[in-house]
């Protein structure tokens, strides 16, 4: 009895508050020892001249969003961020919705991930449920500097008019996005999603974005994607009503990603202010009712492959002399568009028109492999001073 006593006792005085998962603590979370300097008031607190850590961050390294009281949800969330980074890194759970009524700005991440809950959501009706940001007075996202950034789980719904962009991440590298849906509204110059910048210094590497999916009411860029950017995989992504911009990325890849509805073409590739576009992969990717053709490539655009792309109903404006599956275009002509590479190509092409077009005599070789005739009903047109022996079928 009296042993028992005794343990009871010094589980008592090790501290444990019961109500918080405090238990008492001398060192912080580097091994050094605990100083004033080092509480935080959440993870890290001091109580009658004692220093206390909170016990289920040391054993997750997780910090919920609603364990923080601050009114503001811009506050709250960079708060956590904030901690988290002096911290050396870890997991933000967003477990309930919040409203940014300002731009919220974080950089300097290492090792942090953003993780909301895992939940259903109506893509189509676009009413999006489980974790969710809603962006007020243009109010947006921008991450920087970063190493090892994770974001997965969340919906993210920009509501303010004319507002420019939803969430951007550039001068950054190893980052995976994934399962996260945007809703984009009531601004036809938006980007949903915006990586890298147009400088090679502001560049993004080394990511995996999957599952993205993203609405925009008013025809927007749903993905942008810029200069030197490098190492890219895109996979099952699906745009509604917007676009993939591809303007001085470089060897990346698309994967059965699709877009649907865009007002413009579905997938825009050209060259960036200081970087051609060049080495993009696509593989199994699709376009859809867009207003123009399924890819558009511009000016400064070089070996690219396109394998198994679809086409169904693109060219709804009926526009003459695009391609409803691709149009090729040197607006720029003192750079290459050339070494084009399509592999069973489909096309279901109801506007009368090709479903591949070269639109300028500056444009160079455009090689097709595993042509079935039936697949691209209108066949390939071209510019009238364009050198057709720089049509490669095999």
């Amino acid at each position: 009895m009296r042993k028992f006593s005794t343990v009871l006792l010094l589980i008592m005085c090790t501290c444990f508050i019961k109500s918080q998962n405090y238990i008492k603590t001398n060192i912080w979370q580097d091994t050094t020892l605990m100083n004033d300097s080092k509480v935080d008031g959440l993870i890290y607190i001091k109580k009658n001249n004692e220093y206390f850590v909170d016990n289920n961050f040391i054993l997750t390294k997780t910090i919920k969003i609603d364990d923080l009281e601050d009114l503001d949800d811009n506050t709250k969330f960079e708060k956590a961020i904030r901690l988290l980074k002096k911290l050396n890194g870890g997991t933000l759970i967003i477990n309930k919705n919040l409203t940014f009524n300002r731009v919220c700005t974080i950089n300097n991440l290492r090792g942090i991930e953003i993780i909301g809950n895992k939940s259903t959501y109506s893509l189509q009706g676009g009413q999006f449920t489980g974790s969710t940001i809603i962006f007020k007075n243009n109010s947006h996202l921008i991450i920087s500097d970063f190493i090892d950034l994770k974001i997965k789980n969340i919906n993210f719904i920009s509501t303010g008019k004319n507002h420019e962009q939803i969430i951007e991440l550039y001068k950054g590298y190893d980052f995976e996005i994934d399962n996260v849906k945007i809703r984009s509204a009531n601004s036809s110059k938006s980007i949903a999603l915006s990586l890298g910048k147009y400088n090679g210094e502001n560049a993004v590497f080394q990511g995996k974005i999957s599952r993205v999916n993203i609405i925009d009411d008013d025809g927007g860029i749903g993905v942008f994607t810029g200069d030197s950017n490098t190492s890219l995989v895109f996979e099952t992504c699906y745009l509604q009503g917007c676009s993939f911009n591809i303007e001085g990325t470089i060897y990346s890849t698309f994967i059965s990603c699709a877009v649907d509805g865009s007002p413009n073409n579905a997938y825009n590739l050209k060259k960036g202010p200081n970087s051609n576009t060049h080495s993009i992969t696509f593989i199994s990717c699709g376009a859809e009712n867009a207003n123009k053709s399924g890819w558009d490539i511009d000016s400064g655009t070089t070996l690219i492959e396109i394998i198994a792309p679809h086409a169904g109903h693109n060219n709804i404006g009926k526009y003459k002399n695009i391609g409803a599956l691709l149009t090729l275009n040197n607006s720029t002509p003192v750079n290459d568009v050339s070494n084009i590479k399509i592999s069973s190509p489909s096309s279901f092409n109801n506007s009368n028109s090709w479903d591949i077009y070269i639109a300028s005599p500056n444009v160079g070789e455009l090689t097709l492999f595993n042509v079935y005739k039936k697949s691209l009903p209108y066949g390939i047109g071209y510019d009238k001073k364009w050198n057709t022996n720089n049509l490669k079928i095999y």
